[in-house]
């Protein structure tokens, strides 16, 4: 969308005339330094990573009366687009995404407009307003003529490229964090070293996937299990050229814990409980340090959780750290969304679906089973009663009549 397409869109919304030069001078400063920094950006990445460390602003706080420098500004809306896919959407469309709310937030019947978007549509629209509560500030912006009513629509152009770019940095960083670290995770308790994939420096993802047992394994569908463990060899040939098919609509064997046995009439029982989720989770958001042992810090940069003031275990990120875990797991190189007949696209949105439809967040799974993550990664206690009492062995033995 041009500038001259948005400023079209969003005319009645702008600021108090009174108000109108201050915040329209801070916002070209802000729209000159998000520029700068896109060009100061593609310069690095041909100069090399510079040395030196950056002041970080935690994406939390956002000030009210105004904005800091500039580059803070940018600072802070660059870690908030590296958090769009982990907690928001991991398929979002930056540019959908402004497009619809800018033009949501310029219409004149919000729920005329509502009823005529396609189920896409609506999904950028529910991104747009949860990165506006986050970042309120950012909503003052695009409603700026500073940036909306620019000929040439440079400004609404930057905003858009620095969300994308900084959305497919968090991404990425985190795929290239697991790609190596993130296979000792996957290790299950026992298992041979010698059907452990090779994840040293340099090593191609060539041999994981269905071509190693181990990966092969937690990925394989958790139906076929037993198959599995009963003829590694022949599931593993027969998942390698298609005859057992490993689709987006099956749970993966990895969702579950290692020796839990499939169950047709309770798929519920054990469903993402098992270690390598509680690690990966932990690696991602909690700090690397605390990825074996929860709790444990290092120093550093804080974590993502504390950056981002995260203080639970959300299906949102629950279901990036799954579909993380599946692209390391697989023996896809780079990032794909579709790996043979499995589409990590459709994949993600099932699992959301899970949380967010059907069972949905007030079943009984949904929320025992987030209580359970929280409590291994957070280290939450959930106030919820004991399923059962329990007998002290001192009073039990103190009941029994003397010999």
């Amino acid at each position: 969308m041009s500038g001259s397409q948005a400023s079209s869109g969003r005319g009645s919304q702008s600021p108090p005339p009174e108000d109108q030069l201050q915040l329209s001078q801070a916002h070209k400063r802000l729209c000159l330094a998000i520029t700068n920094n896109l060009l100061a950006c593609v310069s690095k990445r041909k100069r090399g990573r510079a040395k030196g460390r950056q002041r970080r602003k935690k994406v939390g706080d956002d000030e009210d009366s105004g904005y800091d420098k500039d580059e803070d500004v940018v600072a802070a809306y660059r870690s908030l687009a590296c958090w769009v896919p982990r907690a928001y959407d991991l398929f979002a469309d930056m540019d959908q995404v402004f497009d619809l709310g800018i033009r949501a937030d310029a219409a004149s019947d919000i729920a005329e407009f509502e009823r005529d978007l396609t189920p896409v549509e609506r999904r950028h629209l529910t991104t747009y307003r949860k990165i506006i509560v986050t970042k309120p500030s950012l909503s003052r912006l695009l409603s700026s003529p500073a940036l909306l009513e620019d000929e040439d629509g440079s400004g609404y152009e930057a905003l858009v490229s620095l969300f994308t770019v900084g959305f497919n940095q968090g991404r990425c960083d985190d795929t290239k964090k697991l790609k190596k670290v993130g296979m000792e995770y996957a290790i299950p308790p026992g298992w041979p070293q010698c059907d452990t994939p090779d994840w040293g420096t340099g090593t191609k993802k060539s041999g994981r996937g269905f071509f190693n047992k181990m990966t092969a394994r937690l990925l394989c569908p958790h139906e076929i299990v037993s198959d599995f463990d009963s003829d590694p060899n022949e599931t593993m040939a027969a998942l390698q050229d298609g005859r057992i098919p490993v689709t987006s609509v099956s749970f993966p064997t990895f969702l579950y814990p290692f020796h839990h046995e499939y169950n047709q009439f309770n798929l519920r029982e054990g469903l993402c409980r098992s270690e390598i989720i509680v690690k990966v989770y932990r690696h991602l958001f909690t700090g690397p340090a605390s990825a074996l042992e929860a709790g444990k810090r290092t120093t550093g940069p804080p974590p993502l959780a504390i950056s981002h003031r995260l203080k639970h275990v959300t299906p949102r990120t629950l279901c990036y750290v799954i579909c993380q875990i599946r692209v390391m797991l697989c023996s896809r190189e780079a990032w794909n969304i579709q790996d043979g007949l499995f589409n990590l696209r459709e994949f993600y949105d099932h699992l959301v679906a899970l949380f967010e439809e059907k069972p949905g967040p007030n079943s009984s799974w949904t929320k025992t089973t987030l209580a359970w993550l929280d409590a291994r990664v957070f280290q939450n206690i959930p106030e919820v009663a004991p399923l059962r009492t329990f007998t002290s062995d001192f009073d039990r033995l103190a009941s029994e009549a003397d010999d």
